[in-house]
């Protein structure tokens, strides 16, 4: 961008420095919040694993490398960084309770590894910036809240999310393709 040239817009930049601070702090304090629950997550993670168990926690260990990245913070969006702890606190309530629901958690498995899947593949033939890379992203995040909806409701969801909504956007991608 340009400096402010005139007094009415060095005004405004200077309001929009005073407010990176909090920003910063925020943004800090979200980042926290986030790191120590996935530590939390992969502490839970590691021992002794019931075989049985292995698929429920291959999926999370994916779900929690793909969210937590070592860049993430720079590739989630700004609006989606406030809601990386609720993902956070799904996983951890889904830890707490999978277990009395194996057959379920099974079944809503290998529907997201197939959306994974397909989401993936795409990725890897899309042009970045283009607009089917955006919505590709759209699609990633609107499959984290679909992970909410799954396996930790109470939580809610940022807009309504289904199945249904995840192949009517999935066909809109593919149009895009």
């Amino acid at each position: 961008t340009d400096w402010p040239r005139k007094p009415d817009t060095f005004k405004a930049s200077r309001e929009q420095r005073s407010q990176l601070a909090d920003e910063v702090e925020r943004i800090t304090g979200l980042v926290i919040l986030v790191l120590t629950s996935h530590q939390a997550v992969r502490k839970q993670l590691k021992g002794k694993l019931n075989l049985a168990w292995a698929n429920v926690y291959q999926d999370i260990g994916g779900q929690l490398d793909s969210l937590v990245s070592a860049d993430f913070i720079g590739q989630a969006p700004l609006g989606v960084l406030p809601e990386l702890p609720r993902y956070m606190k799904a996983i951890e309530h889904r830890l707490t309770r999978f277990a009395q629901q194996l057959p379920k958690e099974n079944a809503w498995i290998i529907e997201l590894r197939n959306w994974q899947e397909r989401y993936l593949q795409a990725q890897q033939r899309c042009l970045p910036y283009s607009p089917m890379a955006k919505a590709l992203e759209d699609f990633y995040w609107q499959l984290q809240e679909y992970r909410v909806s799954l396996f930790a409701q109470q939580l809610g969801t940022k807009n309504a999310i289904s199945s249904k909504r995840l192949d009517k956007q999935w066909r809109e991608i593919e149009a895009l393709g």
